[in-house]
């Protein structure tokens, strides 16, 4: 349940992302011609704005169209972080996830995250169901509009059980990626709040890649309901390897201006989150 990341399909907090469907999502050009493997455009949660930059960079082009196909995925993590913040109190999770993409690029999906130690034991966290709209363009760029609806437990770090609703929109090229979303409740908090995030992913050598995101989260009113703030920063740094069906991952992050965005001792600014992921 990672913050859904950039630079991949949506991954949300049942993440986020997290989730990571088909990490790759062939097309076919109009001339039938198959271009190289992509990293799919995150399922990111999205702002007008971007949405219709997506729609007219869409329309400016002939989509691609893929296959239909069915995914699964299997996930352990040595913490749950949703924008650098532990949604887990610093606990080890593990996720199932299932999606499907249609070859029109509409696509569905869910996920469910277990807490596997802790002071209340294991049990489940959060559970997260998700619907879009993604497409390639004949230019190269990669559209995807939807919308996730998440739902935790009192597993949640600071006790609460929280429920709510994003839209996202996101649109990429090659290894970088820009994404939006939007919360009228944001984390549960009743303070609608907007997220602009960057990514980019480099493959270092075979099966070696480095990926790389920052982002701001903004409540748009209300009084400040952001650990006391109105506004909010995360970044990460993660290398990656795949080993056969595996894909092993250390991240790197950091969520600032402080320490208090969950009111709770656990919540350190910065952390290592070790993680390996296996497609079903």
């Amino acid at each position: 349940m990672e913050d859904p990341a950039i630079g991949t399909r949506y991954s949300g907090p049942a993440g986020a992302g997290g989730r990571v469907p088909p990490a790759h999502r062939g097309c076919r050009l109009p001339t039938g011609r198959r271009p190289a493997l992509q990293p799919r455009p995150l399922r990111c949660r999205g702002l007008r704005a971007l949405a219709s930059v997506g729609i007219a960079i869409a329309s400016a082009s002939a989509p691609c169209i893929a296959a239909a196909q069915f995914a699964a995925s299997a996930s352990l993590k040595s913490d749950e972080r949703v924008r650098g913040r532990s949604i887990s109190r610093g606990q080890p999770t593990a996720t199932l996830e299932a999606s499907y993409d249609h070859r029109s690029g509409a696509y569905v999906g869910g996920a469910a995250t277990a807490v596997l130690a802790g002071r209340e034991g294991s049990g489940l966290l959060g559970t997260q169901v998700y619907a879009g709209y993604a497409v390639r363009t004949s230019n190269g760029f990669d559209i995807d509009l939807g919308i996730a609806g998440h739902a935790y437990t009192r597993r949640y770090s600071d006790g609460r059980a929280p429920r709510f609703t994003e839209l996202h929109a996101g649109v990429s090229r090659g290894m970088f990626s820009l994404q939006a979303r939007y919360a009228p409740n944001d984390q549960g908090r009743d303070a609608p709040a907007a997220y602009l995030g960057l990514g980019t992913s480099k493959a270092l050598a075979p099966d070696w890649s480095l990926n790389a995101r920052t982002g701001v989260l903004i409540q748009t009113s209300g009084a400040p309901a952001l650990g006391g703030r109105r506004l909010r920063y995360d970044t990460s740094l993660a290398l990656r390897r795949r080993i056969a069906a595996y894909e092993l991952e250390a991240r790197w992050t950091l969520g600032g201006p402080d320490d208090a965005y969950f009111d709770a001792p656990w919540q350190g600014a910065s952390a290592l989150v070790l993680s390996v992921r296996r497609g079903l």
